[in-house]
């Protein structure tokens, strides 16, 4: 509907109007792009040993603002104490998957 408006105040030389209409749709697009959506983003961080788990969880969760959805312990055939594998996840905001659907359109 703004387009239309925008069409016709452009038609009729109401510059201003063009303007204010033009601004609101650039917002509109904006804030679309920004909108988070339910398609998520995985990281899955294999063989974490037990001494490396704060500084991995403190990286993803805290710095690169990813949730924690789950983990594994992988047992040790040896001595060595186990393992882990972790997985986080993000939601993907409408831009990020605008710019994935053009990077992956090609293949």
């Amino acid at each position: 509907q703004l387009k239309m408006l925008l069409q016709e105040s452009d038609f009729y030389q109401i510059e201003n109007l063009s303007q204010v209409i033009r601004r609101l749709i650039r917002q509109t697009v904006t804030r679309k792009k920004s909108e988070v959506t339910n398609e998520k983003e995985y990281k899955v961080k294999l063989n974490v040993a037990p001494g490396n788990l704060s500084p991995v969880f403190k990286r993803y969760t805290l710095n690169e603002g990813y949730d924690f959805e789950s983990w594994m312990r992988v047992p040790r055939t040896d001595e060595s104490p186990a393992h882990f594998h972790l997985v986080f996840s993000k939601k993907l905001s409408r831009g990020e998957i605008m710019l994935l659907d053009r990077l992956t359109s090609n293949f």
